[in-house]
């Protein structure tokens, strides 16, 4: 078993205010096509985060990536109109990028071994 420090925690923080400004996202809308899309970005980093809460350090490769492609979706819609407003995008695109980086920061070293 590994231990998770810090920058794992972080990762999983960030990936839960992802997730809950993709619902805040979908509120906003008014349940319309722009929000509805947010729904799976946000039940996949809820699950990334309840993946990093519990430890598991594979969840971190396949949150890193998942984190990255929801920044890159984030950051193409902060200036489109519609009926998220572009803030919220602008939010989104911030928490995403500081979990990727948190995540980077966690996956560069290397696991600490837990003691029998």
């Amino acid at each position: 078993m590994t231990r998770t420090k810090g920058a794992m925690r972080w990762g999983a923080v960030f990936a839960a205010v992802s997730s809950g400004l993709c619902g805040l996202g979908l509120i906003l809308s008014g349940f319309g096509d722009a929000g509805l899309a947010l729904i799976p970005y946000g039940v996949v980093f809820a699950a990334i985060a309840y993946g990093l809460m519990q430890r598991m350090r594979w969840v971190a490769y396949l949150g890193f990536l998942a984190l990255f492609v929801g920044l890159i979706m984030a950051v193409s819609n902060v200036y489109a109109i519609g009926a998220v407003p572009g803030w919220l995008y602008a939010g989104l695109a911030v928490a995403t990028l500081l979990g990727v980086v948190s995540l980077f920061a966690a996956l560069w070293k290397s696991p600490e071994i837990a003691a029998p």
